[in-house]
């Protein structure tokens, strides 16, 4: 299928779905073996598997191009009803080409990264052949260059140190493009370039916020003749101030008079983009703060069990909300200090969460809970045993709210909402309260997660005031559930039995023999397990082993046998069997999935 507006034209190979498009004599095409996916849950899932695909022809009036659905995804022999478009087109004014993604139904399919638009062929060893990135400072790398190309600082995450501004360009002598990603909240690039190239390649990847891909993403190229990268930079400055976000160092200058006197020095600035607010009780000195405008700030928490980032929106006086995205087991806050006037509430969506209170007791919460808790219950340590959290938090600064409860009281009238009378019901005595997930509890935070971001700065006010006026006329015997704390010599014993039980997966041990080894009562082992993991021993370690399965089968070349050996199976089959029930495909497809 082609498309053609003026001197720009596009085409889409409807064999393989991938594009090119040229701007006079240069062309830009996708590289041969690149293939459109997306990194699952349940694994990978190629754009061309989707048993329903169609394409048209559309004109929206300010240009054409080429629209495609994909449906019918099967997983495990069942048919999903994920569905998705993209959608690429030219604007005819400005000859600009724009790459959409648009999520239809996320029904079925639980999205990681979606990798489209493609990365294109730069396959010469040309030195006026080359590739910038917004890494750091920048960097310009020829095709030639001797130097292969390593991991990227943030994973190339846009608008961080890997990324500082969403976009980057390629050259092909005199004739390139700029790639400017317009929706850079939940995206970023990868990009290789091996040691004497002779090529690079670098392309955009989009991944979900707070498990759901939620809104459309788009990345927009311009076609660039008889330019270098100066002309690229001139036109992203230019998107920018069409944006309104401009500003110059003139500008800057008239704010702060001292900006003069950093130009021409050899260091300008120190620690850009790791920026730390020590004064804030909330985050550890080790977070890094990455953004900060529009009362919103994003924090990087990162260390050897993994990674977190931390969304912070400034709601109303005295209400903060938090977006909680962590990939880690250990999420230790040493910063987060008692305050008596302090009401958190947290919700978990996804995952597991640990609290260790300074009296030695530990509570879990897990998906679908809403745990309210005054900060007087001091707490000591956060670890998430399943080694992934998502959910929501939300502090409220009782004296500062409970003014904001008042003026907002004054002006709409009827809404009585007290916040201190929220506090004293669910935090009597300083206890930790767990409510159990109710349709209304799920009614609200679900449309918290997701919410659009051109309307998120007005509907988190209006859906946490909507969360006090439900807390505040609920009765709390309708919704709290009962809930075990464990000691802290229970949990800390549970722990060593998890590691040993996952430190040679060949070997299987029955509870009897690990409630003697490890001096434990067996029920209170079971139960106290799976107070902390979530689950039963025997479900844990099922699941455990498939997943250290899919790593073998990633990154090493031992047989299936030998892996199911490793996993602790005797017969491949049976090993087979089961990790096609926990991923959907046998391991033998999982890795030739791997290797296309």
């Amino acid at each position: 299928m082609d498309i053609k507006i003026n001197a720009i034209q596009l085409r889409m190979d409807e064999s393989d779905l991938r594009f090119s498009f040229c701007k006079g004599e240069t062309e830009w095409s996708w590289t041969k073996d690149y293939r459109p996916k997306m990194e699952c849950k349940e694994g990978t899932v190629f754009f061309d598997e989707a048993l329903e695909i169609h394409h048209e022809l559309v004109q929206n009036g300010i240009g054409k191009g080429i629209r495609s659905s994909f449906a019918g995804f099967e997983i495990e022999g069942t048919k999903v009803p994920y569905a998705f478009e993209t959608y690429a087109w030219i604007e005819e004014t400005t000859e600009d080409i724009f790459f959409e993604w648009v999520p239809i139904c996320e029904e079925g399919i639980t999205v990681e990264k979606v990798f489209w638009p493609g990365e294109m062929e730069l396959e010469e060893k040309k030195n006026d052949w080359y590739t910038l990135l917004n890494m750091q400072q920048g960097v310009l790398i020829p095709n030639d260059w001797e130097t292969e190309l390593t991991a990227i600082p943030f994973d190339g995450f846009f608008e961080t140190a890997g990324g500082y501004m969403p976009w980057f360009s390629q050259f092909k002598g005199g004739n390139g493009y700029i790639a400017i990603c317009t929706t850079p909240w939940n995206a970023g690039y990868q990009a290789e370039h091996p040691e004497n190239g002779p090529y690079t390649h670098v392309g955009v990847r989009f991944e979900p916020s707070l498990g759901r891909m939620d809104y459309k993403r788009v990345v927009r190229y311009t076609l660039i003749e008889d330019g270098d990268y100066n002309d690229a930079c001139k036109i992203y400055r230019d998107y920018v101030r069409e944006q309104g976000n401009l500003c110059t160092l003139n500008e800057k200058a008239a704010r702060v008079a001292s900006v003069d006197d950093l130009i021409g020095c050899s260091f300008i600035h120190k620690g850009i983009k790791t920026f730390v607010q020590p004064e804030s009780d909330f985050f550890d000195p080790e977070i890094q703060k990455i953004v900060s405008e529009d009362g919103c700030s994003i924090y990087r928490m990162k260390n050897v069990t993994g990674e977190g980032v931390i969304t912070r929106y400034e709601i109303l006086p005295g209400i903060e909300l938090f977006y909680n995205d962590f990939h880690m087991s250990d999420g230790q806050n040493q910063n987060k200090l008692p305050h008596s006037d302090v009401l958190e509430i947290n919700h978990c969506r996804e995952g597991r969460f640990e609290c260790e209170f300074a009296n030695g007791d530990y509570q879990y919460v897990g998906a679908g809970d809403l745990a309210i808790n005054r900060l007087t219950n001091e707490t000591t340590s956060t670890y998430f045993p399943l080694s992934h959290y998502h959910g929501i938090s939300i502090t409220i600064d009782l004296p500062t709210a409970d003014q904001t409860m008042k003026r907002i009281e004054s002006v709409i009238g009827g809404l009585n909402i007290d916040v201190f009378s929220i506090a004293d019901k669910f935090c009597k005595n300083d206890t930790c309260v767990v409510l159990r997930t109710q349709s209304e509890i799920e009614h609200i935070f679900s449309e918290l997660y997701r919410v659009e971001p051109r309307m998120i700065a007005y509907y988190l006010k209006v859906k946490v005031l909507e969360l006090l006026m439900f807390l505040n006329q609920v009765s709390l015997q309708d919704y709290q559930e009962e809930r075990r704390y464990f000691a802290r010599n229970q949990v800390q014993t549970i722990k060593k039995v998890q590691e040993y039980m996952t430190a040679d997966l060949r070997n299987h041990y029955t509870l009897q023999e690990l409630s003697e080894k490890f001096e434990i009562p067996l029920t209170s082992m079971k139960v106290c397990f799976k107070g902390v993991y979530g689950c039963s021993i025997y479900a844990y370690m099922k699941s455990y082993r498939m997943q250290a399965a899919t790593i073998l089968l990633r990154d090493t070349s031992d047989s299936i046998t030998e892996i199911a050996a490793k996993m602790g199976y005797d017969n491949p089959s049976k090993f087979s069997e089961v990790f096609k029930k926990e991923f959907g495909e046998l391991p033998s497809e999982f890795r030739k999935k791997l290797s296309k």
